[in-house]
C-alpha cells in the first residue's frame, strides 16, 4: 500500500525529470546519500531520494546501494514487484556502459 501512495504522490516529481539523458556507473554512483540517492534498475536510472522511506524493507537497505545497480537485488527479492511502475516518477535516463 505504501508503494502505491508514494506513486500517487511522486506524480508531482515528474515535471523535474530529464529523461533523455544518458548516465554512466560512475555518474550514478556520486548519488549515494539519503538527500541524494540514485539505483539503475534493468539500465534505467531512477531517483529514489523520496521513495526511501516508502521501501517495505526500509530505508537502510535501499540506502546501502545507492547508487548502484539493483537490478539482480530486485529479481531475487522482489520478483513479482512492478518496480517500473513504482518508479515511473522518478525516472532519470538511460545507464550506458563505457
Amino acid at each position: 500500500a505504501n508503494q502505491m501512495v508514494y506513486n500517487i504522490i511522486s506524480e508531482g516529481l515528474k515535471e523535474d525529470i530529464e529523461s533523455g539523458k544518458k548516465y554512466t556507473i560512475e555518474e550514478v554512483a556520486k548519488h549515494n546519500k539519503a538527500t541524494d540517492a540514485w539505483v539503475i534498475y534493468k539500465n534505467k536510472v531512477y531517483d529514489v531520494t523520496y521513495y526511501l522511506k516508502f521501501h517495505p524493507g526500509g530505508e537502510e537497505i535501499l540506502l546501502e546501494r545507492a547508487g548502484s545497480d539493483v537490478t539482480d537485488l530486485v529479481f531475487m527479492y522482489h520478483s513479482w514487484v512492478n518496480v517500473e511502475k513504482i518508479l515511473e516518477n522518478t525516472y532519470l535516463g538511460k545507464h550506458i556502459n563505457m
